[in-house]
């Protein structure tokens, strides 16, 4: 159940914000693109946010020597 919540998250993340909550087009294999992208969208965005934190993390530790 801990590891559902992370992924409905990430749903209801799409859904609200990235309009996935109707489908733009019509034709499965369109829609499946439209899924894609959103995705990779989403993805993208944590991966920034990841990377952001890492790099603070790595700055605020003072440097031997």
């Amino acid at each position: 159940m801990e590891e559902r919540k992370k992924v409905e998250r990430k749903f209801g993340e799409a859904k609200r914000h990235h309009k996935l909550g109707r489908a733009r087009y019509r034709r499965r294999w369109r829609v499946a693109i439209q899924v894609f992208m959103t995705f990779l969208v989403i993805n993208a965005k944590r991966m920034v946010k990841l990377l952001r934190a890492r790099e603070d993390a790595l700055q605020a530790v003072p440097s031997p020597g």
